[in-house]
């Protein structure tokens, strides 16, 4: 989460970043690394733990009323103390966030939805029949957009991209290839993925210092780009043989990241933290941009965990207990009725 909001000072911001060949687009470029990376981190663990477990409809509504609270509660903060400045479309925006102010959130949804069938239906393949589809699907998803052979619109890409890691996840749960069971090759994988990213903004920028051309962008927001996928790989294989033990803040403090999300990405928010509070124009150095970047993007993420965290710890129980109840109801009407 934090590599996220590190990405939304560099992308939300002021500076053009496939504008002018300096040493602060670079920067910013760099920064944007952390964003697509964190998001397929994020359905990565998601879909680890939810296939192969049983579709319960409170998953499903614990994540609506938990969209909702955030962003109720934040249009109580603005009618308090911003009411003059709320336009109408922002008033919606804040009343009805899902589905179309959070993409990430309305994916989220299809996400827990998928995980149960798919790894439904994987579960009566071979092994080897698993293990060509996850290859196949690699190669279309990644190697066609990563070197420019063909594109997919945003929207259709991420959905592809979130049934890929589902299929994957379940492919490990069912299978447990050993690439996935080392943490020296995730290491590897991390690593080298992180190098040819740093790389490809060198080369992409090197490229319109000759030709006059743009940076290409898609390379930047493609989450199915081979390099993000790769680093992405790499990261969950690490963290998923590191046995740390249970620690109780922890699992707390990740507990309001995904709130962090929701708070920092609400459009008003957003727009004033990346266009007035924090300007990512001021630092036109290589170094003084990435660093400032880094030490902007950690003060956001500590003041939006330290709200969430209060969030949490003030109507994390009545979330839990509305989502148990009517997800429970669901439930139990879907069982009798597969039942008769």
């Amino acid at each position: 989460m934090l590599m996220i909001v590190i990405h939304h000072y560099a992308y939300h911001g002021e500076v053009d970043l496939v504008g002018a060949f300096n040493q602060q687009t670079i920067g910013l470029q760099l920064l944007t690394l952390g964003g697509n990376l964190g998001v397929l981190l994020f359905a990565m663990i998601g879909a680890y733990f939810l296939v192969g477990s049983k579709m319960k409809w409170q998953r499903i509504f614990h994540l609506f009323f938990e969209t909702y609270l955030y962003s109720w509660l934040m249009l109580i903060a603005v009618l308090l103390f911003k009411r003059e400045s709320l336009t109408i479309v922002e008033g919606l925006e804040l009343l009805l966030p899902v589905p179309g102010v959070y993409w990430f959130v309305d994916y989220y949804f299809i996400l827990i939805l998928m995980a149960p069938a798919i790894f439904t239906i994987m579960s009566n393949w071979t092994p080897k029949v698993r293990k060509a589809v996850f290859l196949l699907s690699t190669l279309f998803l990644t190697v066609g957009p990563s070197f420019h052979l063909y594109y997919f619109e945003y929207p259709i890409q991420r959905l592809m991209v979130f049934i890929y890691i589902i299929y994957t996840m379940g492919w490990i749960r069912l299978d447990a290839p050993k690439i996935f069971d080392s943490k020296k090759i995730g290491a590897k994988l991390g690593i080298t993925g992180s190098i040819l990213f740093a790389l490809s903004v060198l080369w992409y920028n090197g490229k319109q210092l000759l030709d006059g051309q743009a940076v290409e962008m898609t390379d930047f927001n493609n989450l199915a780009h081979i390099v993000l996928l790769m680093t992405a790989f790499g990261l969950f294989i690490v963290f998923k043989n590191l046995d740390i033990g249970a620690i109780k803040w922890i699992n707390q403090l990740a507990g309001a990241c995904f709130g962090v999300y929701l708070i920092h990405e609400q459009p008003m928010v957003r727009q004033f933290l990346w266009l007035n509070l924090f300007d990512n124009r001021q630092y036109d150095q290589l170094l003084p941009s990435m660093v400032m970047g880094i030490i902007n993007g950690a003060l956001v993420f500590i003041g939006c965990l330290i709200i969430s965290y209060a969030v949490q710890f003030v109507f994390g129980g009545l979330i839990n207990k509305i989502s148990r109840y009517f997800g429970g109801k669901v439930d139990q009407y879907i069982t009798r009725s597969m039942t008769k």
